[in-house]
């Protein structure tokens, strides 16, 4: 019978193999088994993921211009005649998205 202050049987292992130490140990592993086996994925100019990559960093840039402080999370995707633009900002600056996209959009088609 356990008493009050008595530690379930396996709690220790638990609190040993919890995140931080066990979780970092884990990857560590995971990643470094095999390190010459690796994907990578390249897109031409012009190409949607970079056009949306180009428009999430420029409205970044306009809220950072107006607003050093300014902590935003913005993400852009599309395609097809389609843009998307989403995410969240806490600042005092005012920035107009769909300006800044069409000059992006503008100066990649040029």
């Amino acid at each position: 019978m356990q008493g009050a202050n008595s530690v379930p049987e396996g709690e220790d292992t638990y609190k040993k193999n919890s995140f931080p130490s066990g979780r970092v140990h884990f990857l560590f592993h995971l990643f470094c088994v095999s390190p010459s086996i690796y994907t990578v994925e390249s897109v031409t100019s012009g190409h949607s993921d970079k056009v949306c990559g180009q428009i999430s960093d420029a409205i970044l840039d306009a809220y950072l211009a107006q607003n050093s402080m300014s902590h935003v999370a913005v993400e852009c995707f599309g395609g097809h005649g389609l843009l998307v633009i989403g995410g969240e900002a806490i600042t005092r600056a005012e920035v107009h998205f769909e300006e800044v996209a069409r000059h992006v959009l503008l100066r990649a088609i040029e």
